[in-house]
């Protein structure tokens, strides 16, 4: 895509060495460091460790959509019911998180702006129902 990730220079100011793939071609990277790679979309990525930031925005953003309301408008599910708009845009939502949550081989950071959004509270529900999980850490 055109121009650049708004994080590449506070990185930069922070000691990371940041390449912009999308504007350099060669490949100046060794097995032994660390790469980020910023994609607009996941689709067809993977790697080891995956940031997910704002992704309470994001997921707002697509519930939003217009795409969203028409979303398996002709489909019946749950008991053969008709799903109602609202079912549709959450669904419709929902699957490009999951397109997103399922991409680290290894390692998933998510980054939430507001708690009280409804991702937030998915997520905040989901660490509370887990809090014994040794492999959950929260940062705040």
């Amino acid at each position: 895509k055109k121009g650049s990730w708004k994080y590449f220079k506070l990185l930069e100011d922070n000691g990371y060495q940041c390449y912009n793939g999308t504007k350099s071609k060669n490949n100046i990277f060794s097995f032994d460091e660390n790469r980020i790679i910023h994609y607009e979309s996941c689709r067809g990525l993977e790697a080891w460790s995956v940031c997910c930031f704002r992704l309470d925005y994001f997921f707002n953003f697509k519930y939003g959509e217009k795409k969203a309301e028409r979303f398996s408008l002709s489909e019946k599910k749950y008991n053969n019911q008709d799903l109602t708009n609202e079912k549709r845009k959450l669904i419709y939502a929902t699957n490009w998180l999951l397109m997103a949550l399922t991409r680290a081989i290894d390692t998933l950071y998510i980054q939430i702006n507001d708690k009280n959004s409804y991702i937030g509270k998915l997520v905040c529900e989901y660490i509370e129902m887990n809090k014994d999980n040794k492999n959950i850490k929260v940062y705040e």
